[in-house]
């Protein structure tokens, strides 16, 4: 027993102190002081762990933040929106989207294929793709289904062959579910195939025909060229002139009427437009003193005109009801089969 604050500090010190008398009661003393010195063990001890999880979840909060980077697929989607009239693009991308998705349920097929080989280990049942894999290429599974077997690169080019057949038809059988589990595997891809045709095929065709609708319109109005030759007995020299006219100017235009396709514009923007497309021509030193007024005005009136090499733009005694620029090529002044001149660039043709 201590009685005072000397004997205290002695019996902490050698460690043999062991009760005291509090209201009449005899407390062990020594056993609370092992029970603080435990407590305190055990939070110095779990200081570090606990500076360790801390710093894990910091850095994991870290790590999150970098999701936000993810919002650039933002202006990823606007970009491809932008080049969404670009047939060629689309084309790809849709292509791509469709060997993506090809690529990914194979690789769900192969682990199918091998979750059911494991399943079945201790089992002497040889039903999934990946055990009729193995026979044909002669490499089947041995030691309750753990060694052998078809190599990786080859059951991936399966894998692959099976979802490409399922989505684009119904499969050809020489690689077919077996089990429950890859049948319904099969019919989801059969499923999924039906709507890829819908949607990737359907868009395909469609950029496939609009690719080739310029093509298309030519052959088509040359056929209806030649049938109204044909139908109204035209002479063969005629008839050279005709196709030689239309193939120049589809060259050039390609086989847009500028005309025809602004007229439904309303008059400020069209004249804005044509402005822009004969400018060269309205400043011409003839247009010097004309307020933009009168041009914007003149503009909305000048019309493109092809003429063929060989051709006639005007004849001695013709009806002149408009004055001519030159925009491109040259042209020749006759007079008795004689060379007068030749016009080029941006030159006059008055009445």
């Amino acid at each position: 027993m201590c009685a005072s604050r000397d004997d205290w500090r002695c019996a902490q010190s050698m460690h043999e102190f062991s009760a005291k008398d509090i209201d009449g009661r005899m407390v062990n003393l020594d056993k609370y002081r092992r029970l603080f010195e435990g407590v305190k063990g055990v939070y110095i001890s779990a200081s570090p762990m606990l500076l360790i999880v801390t710093w894990t979840i910091l850095v994991s909060l870290v790590h999150l933040l970098k999701t936000v980077r993810l919002l650039r697929l933002l202006r990823l989607l606007q970009k491809l929106d932008r080049y969404s009239q670009h047939s060629t693009i689309v084309l790809t991308l849709l292509m791509s989207m469709f060997a993506l998705l090809a690529h990914w349920m194979a690789c769900i097929w192969y682990v199918i294929g091998k979750m059911e080989r494991e399943d079945n280990s201790l089992l002497k049942w040889e039903v999934g793709w990946l055990h009729e894999l193995g026979k044909r290429l002669e490499s089947p599974y041995y030691g309750n289904n753990t060694l052998g077997g078809p190599s990786i690169r080859s059951a991936y080019i399966a894998a692959l062959y099976f979802t490409l057949s399922s989505l684009t038809s119904v499969g050809f059988g020489n690689v077919s579910a077996n089990t429950d589990a890859e049948k319904i595997f099969s019919i989801c891809t059969m499923l999924i195939g039906a709507l890829m045709h819908a949607l990737v095929f359907g868009n395909v065709t469609a950029i496939i025909q609009r690719m080739y609708s310029r093509w298309s319109l030519y052959h088509t109005r040359t056929k209806d060229l030649k049938d109204f030759i044909r139908v109204h007995h035209l002479p063969q020299q005629l008839k050279q002139r005709m196709l030689e006219y239309f193939q120049t100017t589809w060259s050039v235009n390609n086989g847009i009427d500028s005309n025809e396709l602004l007229k439904d514009f309303p008059d400020e923007l069209r004249s804005d437009i044509t402005m822009h497309l004969n400018k060269e021509i309205l400043q011409l030193s003839l247009f010097e003193c004309a307020s933009r007024g009168c041009l914007r005005s003149l503009s909305l009136h000048i019309k493109t005109s092809f003429c063929a090499p060989g051709e006639y733009l005007l004849r001695q005694g013709d009806a002149l009801q408009a004055i001519y620029f030159v925009c491109s090529g040259s042209m020749e002044v006759l007079k008795d089969s004689m060379v007068l001149a030749i016009l080029g660039r941006s030159e006059l043709k008055a009445p």
